[in-house]
């Protein structure tokens, strides 16, 4: 207990506590302390005032028993040393019966003779602060003193904001004692850009003569730190009802301001980031989903709050995963790895996740927060780096090929030539026969005849892999055509596809590189094929068909009765390494669009065929 330093006059602390929540008392000196007045705010205590006023009730009554013997006392020391206030705190029982613990702080009031005739108290509700000192003193080591929790600081300043009184609180607040802040005003104290600010209000907040509340403001420490003080005041008045000044308490909340900021932040960064993130309980129901969530798996947070993420699972992970992935959180408390999870409409997309374990200060694990990122576009770049490197190295192999049935068709044209002319010699030697074999003539001239086209074949082959074609030359597109599906023959044969070649009107020539469209027409034929033989189709066909337009452009279609081109594709399908085969390169149409666009004409697919896929190519007819 300490004696206060200045008590204002009873007239101002009257008007003082008509704002305050604290509760006010004048007590008639003599047993018992009967009761003169009570504020009317004691129904906090769930008493009235009157039944106090009327003697129905004394305040020594409500005092807990424990406790009323030492305030007795103490009160009487008091009193004895001729104080002219002290200050006490002591438990006492509501109307309810309960326990509230109570900061009075008392005034003696004295006759002209010096007599104590009555107590001036005002008593505050203190039983959440005592709850908290014991919640602490609980939890520490037995037996142990706790300090006194610092005090709110309480001021007084007249009506120009000078301080007239400041409460010893301030020195732990501002590091200030309070004989060094008397005389001079709040803002002196506060940080420069936010003094101006505060003296606009207070200016206000005086012309009006209103109370205020929580009124912000940055002070600086006396070491140089800012505190951040949250004021709140009331005007008084003098005897003539002129504005004098105003009463109030500063509380610090710096620390409460930091926390604002840090939780503010946190939770920018929980709505902004493109990470999706979710918290959930500790027996996994989710709590919060961030809007990059709802971007990711399709969830709104409506959807997803109260649900278990298994809602997410795609099944393509099994229980022997989960089972590792969940061990290791409670173990190490976190988890990250890749997982292949499901978004709302039922696509499966590849995720990289990171779990981590909450815990509370006991070790308690009390949530859990996931943070996950969509990696279907890294996934994709990687599978497409990884195709890329297949693809050059399979255009490697296949230039290696062209090199080595270059030399084969050199080497084998030699003995193809040796066997024609032997075949023709043996034939010249029947027939000089006076009783040659029956039929061997005409077998010697069919191996003869197939020779030739196997030359032919060989020499065909050796012009289409050469790596320099002709320059543009005029020629016969349905003579390339026909040639083309001779070269291809051998695959039809296994495949047992037909092909059907049907010509379109008088025959015309186009300029161009022969190679090259030779290469575009093998190009699309076995695309055709090879997606009639993977698809299984029975009766399989592809139909080219050239026609002469009125545009003087050759038209030049390949059609098949095939599955098509899945719609998602054929948007870019003539993009490179753009393919729905297993094994393909995807730059065929690619090349095949350069070298048709090189010779003035154009390539593309008509996506209205609806029997399996057509390929349309135009070149200008050679005049």
């Amino acid at each position: 207990m300490q004696e206060s330093e200045h008590i204002p006059d009873w007239s101002l602390v009257q008007q003082y506590m008509r704002a305050s929540p604290s509760i006010f008392f004048y007590w008639v000196a003599e047993t018992d302390w009967p009761v003169k007045y009570v504020s009317e705010n004691i129904s906090q205590l769930g008493y009235s005032a009157e039944e106090f006023i009327a003697g129905r009730k004394k305040f020594s009554e409500i005092v807990h028993p424990d406790d009323l013997e030492r305030v007795i006392q103490e009160v009487e020391e008091y009193t004895a040393r001729k104080l002219k206030s002290f200050t006490q705190e002591y438990r006492v029982l509501t109307g309810e019966g309960e326990i509230c613990w109570i900061d009075d702080r008392t005034v003696i009031q004295c006759d002209a003779e010096g007599e104590v005739t009555h107590y001036l108290g005002i008593i505050t509700d203190i039983t959440k602060e005592k709850n908290a000192e014991t919640a602490l003193r609980l939890s520490q080591e037995k037996y142990r003193t706790l300090v006194e929790t610092t005090k709110d600081f309480v001021w007084e300043v007249d009506r120009n904001g000078v301080y007239t009184y400041c409460s010893p609180q301030v020195e732990s607040l501002l590091g200030y004692r309070p004989e060094e802040m008397l005389g001079k005003t709040p803002f002196e104290f506060m940080v420069a850009e936010n003094a101006g600010t505060v003296v606009g209000k207070f200016n206000e907040i005086v012309m009006q003569e209103q109370a205020f509340t929580f009124l912000e403001n940055t002070n600086l420490h006396r070491d140089g730190r800012e505190i951040v003080l949250e004021t709140s005041g009331v005007p008084f008045f003098d005897a003539n009802g002129r504005l004098a000044g105003y009463r109030g308490i500063d509380r610090d909340i710096t620390g409460r301001k930091r926390a604002d900021e840090r939780q503010r932040l946190a939770a920018s960064v929980f709505e902004n980031t493109t990470e999706g993130i979710l918290i959930t309980d500790a027996r996994g129901t989710i709590q919060f989903v961030n809007p990059a969530f709802t971007t990711i798996t399709q969830y709104e947070p409506g959807e997803a709050i109260g649900k278990n993420p298994r809602i997410l699972q795609s099944g393509r992970q099994n229980y022997e995963f989960y089972q590792s992935m969940w061990s290791s959180v409670l173990e190490f408390g976190h988890w990250q790895g890749e997982i292949y999870n499901r978004r709302k409409n039922g696509e499966i997309f590849p995720q990289w996740l990171t779990i981590s374990a909450i815990k509370d200060d006991r070790g308690n694990t009390t949530n859990y927060v996931g943070v996950t990122w969509d990696i279907t576009e890294r996934k994709r770049a990687e599978e497409d780096a990884q195709r890329h490197q297949r693809d050059m190295a399979h255009v490697m192999r296949l230039s290696t090929m062209g090199e080595m049935a270059t030399g084969m068709a050199h080497e084998l044209n030699q003995p193809l030539a040796a066997i024609v002319m032997y075949c023709g010699t043996a034939a010249s030697l029947v027939k000089s026969l006076p009783s040659p074999p029956q039929q061997l003539g005409e077998i010697l001239e069919r191996a003869k005849e197939q020779a030739h086209r196997a030359g032919g074949i060989i020499r065909h082959l050796r012009e289409f892999v050469s790596k320099e074609g002709k320059d543009k030359e005029p020629f016969d597109l349905d003579q390339i055509v026909r040639d083309v599906i001779t070269l291809l023959k051998w695959e039809v044969h296994e495949s047992g596809i037909k092909i059907d070649f049907r010509p379109g009107g008088p025959t015309r020539k186009v300029s161009a590189n022969k190679i090259q469209i030779e290469q575009v027409l093998v190009n699309l034929v076995r695309n055709s094929l090879e997606a009639i033989g993977l698809a299984e189709i029975p009766e399989g066909r592809v139909v080219i068909q050239t026609c002469l337009l009125p545009n003087d452009m050759i038209e030049v279609s390949v059609g098949d009765n095939g599955p098509g081109i899945d719609a998602a594709m054929a948007g870019n399908i003539f993009d490179q390494f753009q393919t729905n085969k297993e094994a393909g390169m995807g730059i065929g149409l690619s090349l095949s669009r350069t070298i048709i666009e090189a010779h003035g004409g154009k390539l593309w697919l008509d996506k209205d065929y609806q029997h399996g896929a057509l390929f349309v190519f135009e070149l200008p007819v050679y005049e």
